[in-house]
């Protein structure tokens, strides 16, 4: 019996709407990037999307996304949730602060985690935010930074049981080891000012097993440039 549990990371959907010109529906484009996820040689246990979806079309987004028939989790403005699947834990944070971009943890969300953590302990756990908890100096300014990062880092830090962090915000591809957990980001599912005839769509898989064990990749197509995809009509 296969105890792995697969996961898709979606990162930045939103940016479909604003790389393309105004004859693309971004809607055509999700939905190309949905068949190619439910193509995969082993079918996801769960789509999780760290970023805002497409902007002013979020119930056709929704739709589209309950079409595929895959479980999916949008980890943004959406309420700070946990949930089991196949024996793996995921803890799911709401970061949003319309005040500050680099987002924070509300007084709440830190003390439904704590109190989760201390809950779950039997089961390998899943954290997952919008926002990056770690300073990433490569590739983001520091004031970007989750707001309460160094808050957050000393709670998961005290529970050997979490094994892995996902975030998206930054729209790049990163991965490091920290403490025997692994921070992982999505690059952008596309690219923000495409140029070429072709353009890379990109978004990670994560395989884990119910020991904890994590293998993932990225996955990418190329597609001929989709400013020449009209809207269905």
């Amino acid at each position: 019996m296969d105890d792995t549990i697969r996961i898709v990371q979606f990162t930045d959907p939103f940016l479909l709407t604003n790389a393309y010109s105004q004859d693309t529906d971004a809607l055509v484009i999700l939905e190309a990037l949905l068949k190619h996820v439910s193509q995969l040689a082993k079918k996801p246990d769960m789509l999780i999307i760290t970023s805002e979806i497409l902007r002013q079309r979020r119930s056709e987004t929704l739709h589209l996304l309950q079409k595929v028939r895959i479980p999916f989790q949008w980890v943004a403005h959406e309420k700070t949730i946990a949930l089991n699947v196949k024996e793996i834990h995921f803890i799911m944070l709401n970061s949003y602060s319309p005040e500050l971009t680099s987002g924070i943890l509300s007084d709440e969300t830190l003390a439904f985690l704590e109190n989760d953590l201390e809950e779950s302990w039997a089961h390998p756990c899943v954290v997952t935010l919008r926002h990056h908890p770690l300073a990433i100096r490569t590739l983001t300014s520091p004031r970007d930074l989750l707001k309460n990062a160094t808050h957050f880092l000393k709670l998961i830090d005290s529970y050997y049981h979490v094994k892995a962090v996902l975030f998206g915000h930054i729209a790049h591809e990163f991965m490091v080891e920290r403490n025997n957990i692994w921070f992982m980001a999505s690059p952008s599912i596309s690219p923000t000012n495409p140029h070429d005839h072709d353009i890379i769509f990109q978004y990670r898989v994560i395989d884990l097993t119910q020991e904890g064990e994590i293998e993932t990749s990225l996955q990418r197509f190329v597609t001929p440039l989709f400013s020449r995809i009209k809207p269905p009509k």
